[in-house]
């Protein structure tokens, strides 16, 4: 007797849809570890990419603008350095999730397993690369002399949990967009680098003139909250903290709903 189970697509945000995941939990493992190999395989340098890639972009831009001074009370350097390694994480860890569903093909049309765990394997690489360049970060701290608190490592860690759940709802998205239409492949990174220049990576939230529509950026609010938690901790506040969670909290559940909607005919297109 032959019998057939109805795979259903979990619409929404459920025990059972979390359960089912972390029943999977070590083809997330296994994928991550692969996506690891692959990056850094025949590398000279190896993971140190992960370290030289902000420690160079700190360099020419700091040189570029010819500011290695103070930039109201803060070094310049350790200032931007703060911002590309977060800014690195969000834009590398987006442009990875957005190509994993085609480039995992042959596994998703063999196998059934949920294919929401194809784009959460996709940010660990990033995450120990992000690891990587904190070194940089805590390293000019000492250079600088400037004391590291513990509230401004506590905010650090909680904003790249944020940055992390703005990229894999943004991701979910984009990744569902570009198994249909492969044109994304090629406009996302051109969004990518313009929106490098609508968040404050090299200069202050203050000198940004977009308006309210620019919070629609999560990095915008995730990148303040770290600098006053370092900086200014009597300017910070529960609710700054709370905002830069905001954004993408609501990227991930909308990016989670139009995933799972479009999972049930991935087959079909990709």
């Amino acid at each position: 007797m032959v019998v057939v189970k109805e795979i259903n697509s979990q619409s929404r945000l459920s025990w059972s849809a979390v359960k089912e995941v972390w029943q999977h939990r070590q083809l997330i493992y296994f994928l991550s570890l692969r996506d690891f190999k692959v990056r850094y395989k025949q590398s000279l340098v190896g993971i140190g990419w992960a370290f030289f890639q902000p420690a160079v972009a700190v360099l020419l831009v700091s040189l570029a603008l010819k500011n290695k001074g103070l930039v109201e009370g803060v070094p310049y350097p350790l200032f931007i350095a703060i911002g590309f390694v977060f800014w690195f994480f969000f834009s590398n860890s987006l442009g990875k999730i957005s190509n994993s569903l085609v480039v995992n093909a042959g596994i998703i049309t063999k196998i059934y397993f949920p294919r929401i765990i194809i784009p959460i394997s996709g940010v660990f690489v990033q995450l120990v690369d992000f690891a990587i360049g904190t070194i940089l970060v805590f390293g000019m701290f000492f250079f600088y002399d400037i004391p590291i608190t513990l509230l401004g490592v506590g905010v650090y860690v909680l904003m790249i949990i944020s940055a992390y759940i703005a990229v894999m709802g943004l991701g979910f998205i984009t990744s569902m967009l570009n198994a249909r239409f492969r044109d994304v492949q090629f406009i996302l990174p051109f969004i990518i680098q313009i929106l490098l220049f609508a968040t404050p990576v090299f200069y202050y939230t203050s000198n940004m003139s977009g308006g309210w529509w620019s919070w629609l950026n999560p990095m915008v609010p995730i990148l303040e909250v770290v600098r006053h938690g370092f900086f200014s901790a009597d300017l910070l506040t529960g609710g700054m903290i709370l905002a830069a969670f905001l954004p993408g909290i609501v990227y991930f559940i909308v990016g989670y709903i139009i995933f799972a909607k479009m999972d049930t005919t991935i087959i079909d297109v990709i």
